[in-house]
């Protein structure tokens, strides 16, 4: 038989190949992350975290990959909240997540404060928003459904948004004038 040679998925076929795929995924499933993968020890309060490889585009139905922590304080109780700093992963947000552990949330940083709205297209957990201005102080905290399109507005300009699990702000005392400390700088386009 003459022309190009075949690489072994190609002389295969691909139903093969793609069963192929599907098997070393299942093999792999399940497995601890090799060390360099592992999300670090959440930084100190105030700590700006370390940046990765810019995110990847947004694959519909799939959740953003953990982004890099920080430690903010909240009126005194301790979140670990990823940080959202550019417009990619701010608009994944906590899309297609299924799990929300208590004292940890998603921080969203812009590069200014103005009025804010946010909705839940997508997001498939309850949650709490607290927005908070460029001063560190809690501006206005609301709860928010899974899949509720209507927007959820600041009422007043913020320069960050807090979300966290449903509740979380009123079981710990957190309400409008409450200060976060540990905030980073402002956020990129």
């Amino acid at each position: 038989m003459s022309g190009p040679a075949l690489t072994w998925p190609a002389r295969l076929g691909l139903g093969a190949s793609v069963g192929l795929a599907a098997l070393c995924t299942a093999l792999n499933a399940g497995c601890p992350a090799p060390e360099a993968a592992r999300p670090a020890a959440a930084p100190a309060v105030g700590a700006t975290p370390a940046r990765p490889a810019p995110a990847r585009p947004a694959l519909a139905g799939v959740p953003q990959p953990p982004l890099p922590t920080t430690s903010l304080l909240v009126g005194g109780k301790l979140v670990i909240a990823e940080v959202a700093d550019d417009d990619g992963e701010r608009q994944r947000g906590l899309m297609m997540r299924t799990a929300l552990p208590a004292g940890t949330g998603m921080l969203f940083v812009y590069p200014e404060a103005r009025p804010r709205s946010f909705w839940m297209r997508d997001t498939l957990l309850p949650l709490s928003i607290a927005y908070i201005d460029e001063d560190g102080r809690v501006v206005s905290v609301r709860d928010m459904q899974p899949r509720d399109e209507s927007g959820v507005p600041s009422g007043a300009p913020a320069q960050y948004a807090l979300e966290v699990p449903l509740g979380w702000f009123t079981e710990n005392g957190v309400g409008v004038g409450t200060q976060v400390e540990g905030l980073p700088g402002a956020g990129r386009e």
